[in-house]
């Protein structure tokens, strides 16, 4: 029986993958092999094609939650050159690049480039980076656009040709000048009569659009030589919006949803932000440091000083629910390092430079004003109870321990104001 059973098996088997071979006889005149040749070699010639390279709008973060980037490449005899607001705008970077078939046309970016690899690159304490892909899916390709889709991550992202007259460093200028015009955190309008506030995160490309008290939305931007784009139209008081003009004299980002309706958020600077200012008390394992909180960004951000500290460090401001927070951040150089304050998990012996982890104040006394400190939930693996001083490399590798003066400072425990 069961001779008769692999018999007629292997026959129906044999028949249906006749059938199949019959099937792509008619259909294709060339092979899947050579198909996907021919459409490689078709990519190939368009990535090269644009005399003044590509203009990548590159996105990272799981549902593009870290928001968008603006990356310039161009093509040439297997090797990408590449410039970014991430970097400085005059620097460039040079790396190989492959075009292979893996279920599709796949672009990778096949050795390391400071830019092209700075999201997907793993830190120590977050093995994902910043959940960001160098190898993409080329979805369609043609002279105007080119659709790629990370492999990891899944994220779409749309490159168009640069224009030749553009300069690459002149347009990422651009770029860096509205980000350093818009500091700020908070911003406040109405639309059609509804309260709007837009908060910017201090970390990545995204805002939260808040409607009278609820949060309706979180969506990823990029920055455009005169404002921001959102990945994707965002509904603003129940009016489409597909991108903001920045006006640096007035402080205000504008718009015109696709209905015409007009809508503008000016900085708002909240009124609680002053109390911050002045001398602080800090306990530091049971040791009080003396700091000074002056203003950096008005209603937005701090500096912190005092003659224990050998940089001075930011802190944001969350006028939403009254808080300071201090997260990962470069605070200087020293022997030709970078210097990173960290934040540190003093029990369990790690630290990490992942941007956005650090620790949050909370109010526990109004007279005088008195503040305890906490891990803001961002680290999922440990809990932020201190901040360690530590040296980096120009590819933000680990080099070890600052040692120019004090470099731990273990278990914050609270501060409180002075004066």
């Amino acid at each position: 029986m069961k001779k008769i059973i692999y018999a007629l098996l292997s026959f129906f088997l044999a028949c249906g993958f006749q059938s199949c071979a019959n099937d792509e006889e008619e259909v294709f005149d060339k092979s899947a092999s050579e198909r996907m040749s021919e459409t490689l070699a078709n990519c190939s010639d368009i990535l090269q094609a644009p005399k003044n390279g590509w203009l990548l709008k590159y996105y990272a973060g799981t549902g593009y939650s870290y928001g968008g980037y603006n990356m310039i490449v161009s093509f040439a005899d297997g090797k990408v050159t590449a410039a970014s607001e991430i970097a400085s705008p005059d620097a460039v970077y040079r790396s190989s690049y492959a075009l292979v078939s893996d279920q599709g046309p796949v672009l990778s970016f096949n050795t390391y480039n400071p830019i092209l690899h700075f999201f997907g690159s793993p830190s120590f304490g977050s093995l994902d980076g910043y959940q960001g892909d160098f190898e993409f899916v080329i979805m369609s390709a043609s002279a105007d656009s080119i659709v790629l889709k990370g492999k990891k991550w899944a994220n779409k992202m749309v490159m168009t040709p640069m224009a030749e007259s553009t300069d690459w460093e002149t347009y990422l200028n651009s770029i860096v000048q509205i980000e350093s015009e818009n500091p700020y955190v908070d911003y406040k309008g109405v639309v059609d009569n509804k309260n709007v506030k837009l908060s910017f995160s201090d970390s990545w490309h995204v805002i939260s659009v808040e409607v009278g008290d609820s949060v309706v939305s979180t969506p990823g931007f990029i920055y455009s030589p005169t404002g921001i784009t959102f990945y994707t139209p965002v509904n603003i008081a129940g009016h489409s919006f597909e991108s903001l003009t920045w006006n640096a004299t007035d402080t205000i980002f504008s718009g015109k949803a696709t209905d015409g309706t007009l809508g503008s958020f000016k900085v708002y600077i909240s009124p609680e932000y002053k109390k911050y200012l002045g001398t602080w008390s800090v306990d530091i394992n049971g040791t009080l440091y003396s700091m000074l909180v002056s203003e950096k960004t008005p209603g937005q951000s701090f500096i912190v000083s005092g003659p224990e500290l050998p940089f001075p460090f930011v802190a944001t401001y969350n006028s939403a629910d009254d808080k300071i927070s201090i997260t990962t951040q470069t605070v200087g150089e020293y022997d030709g390092y970078i210097v990173k304050l960290c934040p540190w998990d003093a029990e369990a012996g790690y630290l990490t430079q992942t941007e956005g982890i650090g620790m949050e104040s909370k109010i526990t006394s109004t007279s005088p004003l008195t503040l305890s400190f906490s891990d803001n939930g961002v680290w999922s693996n440990y809990t932020v109870n201190s901040y360690i001083l530590y040296l980096f490399d120009s590819a933000d590798d680990y080099i070890g321990a600052y040692s120019g003066g004090t470099y731990q400072f273990p278990y914050i425990n609270g501060a409180v104001k002075d004066n």
